[in-house]
Parts: structure tokens; sequence; C-alpha cells
């Protein structure tokens, strides 16, 4: 634990071999890499148990719906808040597998949470949203040059010890219960050139696998697009969204 607070890093998993790897290297100056996994099949947990920070166990809670299994993902998130406290961490930084702070953002993030430890409960940072493995990006996914505490859409780093409020129970995508806003959480916004980038569709496989489990989760009601048909215009991605 360095400088007096200890802060957790954590990921949800389930066949995420192709991201565990840049993952973990994002985070290696974490405290404690956590990471649930929802049933891999793949080489997912022997590579992350590579890694000497890190701790794998398994995240119970399957559905299978037409033949798609999928883990709820707002139980599932609070399952790795709960496990975070369990293990007395002061900050929690939890963020998909295929989304990893930029490079400057990743060399000082543990600096800015102990700066802001007395003044945020919350910290948040744009997110940029890669297309596969181009230097292009949906930016109007992306939320960058959105003003206002709220507008940023990657909340990743909150104290582990709130108590006011938790996840939803959302299948799909995660939110919390009561807004953080009506809670009076005292966020920090983060502004470029910090951000994160998610790798979120690295090619046609990967979008495949990731339309049928959004599709499972809401049980086949909507059927997920491509992003190249909901993500709008790519353009090239900003100079200061490089990870090494």
């Amino acid at each position: 634990m360095a400088n007096g607070l200890k802060i957790v890093a954590c990921t949800r998993t389930m066949n995420e071999s192709r991201n565990i790897d840049r993952f973990c290297r994002s985070f290696a100056w974490a405290d404690r890499i956590l990471v649930a996994d929802g049933g891999s099949v793949d080489d997912t947990i022997i590579k992350a148990r590579g890694y000497p920070n890190v701790e794998v166990r398994e995240y119970p809670v399957r559905n299978t719906t037409r033949g798609v299994t999928w883990n709820p993902q707002g139980p599932m998130c609070q399952w790795l808040w709960g496990w975070a406290r369990a293990e007395g961490s002061d900050w929690l930084v939890m963020e998909d597998c295929d989304s990893v702070p930029n490079t400057l953002l990743r060399t000082e993030m543990r600096m800015l949470i102990q700066r802001h430890d007395l003044d945020a409960d919350m910290i948040g940072a744009a997110r940029i949203y890669q297309w596969g493995a181009t230097r292009s990006h949906f930016p109007e996914l992306s939320h960058v040059g959105k003003t206002g505490p709220w507008a940023v859409d990657s909340y990743f780093a909150w104290r582990v010890g709130l108590t006011q409020f938790k996840f939803n129970d959302g299948t799909v995508h995660q939110g919390w219960v009561p807004d953080p806003k009506e809670a009076g959480i005292r966020l920090l916004t983060l502004q470029p050139p910090y951000c994160f980038i998610h790798r979120f569709a690295l090619d046609e496989q990967d979008i495949e696998k990731k339309t049928a489990s959004h599709d499972a989760g809401v049980d086949y009601k909507v059927r997920h697009q491509h992003p190249l048909q909901f993500g709008g215009p790519l353009t090239d991605m900003p100079e200061w969204a490089t990870e090494d």
C-alpha cells in the first residue's frame, strides 16, 4: 500500500483473453487488481493470475437466454464493490476489461486520488470509443468537450465507504440508486487530456459477441446495432488519447 491509501482496481470478465493483459498492465500501479470472472472458458483466468497483484474469484450468477450466457452487470459490479470493501480498500477503480486509462491518466491516477481524497467522493473522465485497431473513434459517443460535472460517461473511481447509494440491478448497463446527484455525491470531473480508451469493437467477431450478450441481457427486445450504424461519423483520435 503506497502513501497510506489502499486503492484497488476491479473488472468483470468472461472470455476476455484479448483484453486482460492490457487491463492488468494499465493498473499495475494499484495495490490490488480484483477480477470477477463470470465463467470464462478461454485462458483469461490463467493470464490474469500471472500478474503478482491480481486475484481472481468466480462470480456465480449466470443467465442464459436463447443459448447465450451472460452475467447481470449491475449486481456483478455491486459484488465487486463488496469484495473491495472486505479487502479494507479506501478507493475503488472499476472499468470494463476493454477500457483503460490513457498514458497520462494511468501515470497520474494514484496521485489524483490521493490529492482529492478529502474533497471528492467520485472521479470521472471522458471515454474515447476507439474503432477497432485503428486511430479513429466515434466522437458522438465519446463525451469529449461536453461541459458540466456530470457530462462525462466514465465514473471510474469512488470511495469504497460510500453507503448512501448502490449499483442498480441493470442487466446490461449499470446505474446508480439513487442518482448520485440526488445523493449529494461530490464529483471530480477530469478534463482531457485525461481520458479512458474504450476498445469496444476490436473486430467483427468481437462486435458479434457483444451484440449477442447485449441482446440476451434485454431478452432480445431490442436488437443491438453495429457500431457503424449507431456510433455516428468516425474521426481521428486526439493525439493525447494514447496508451503505452
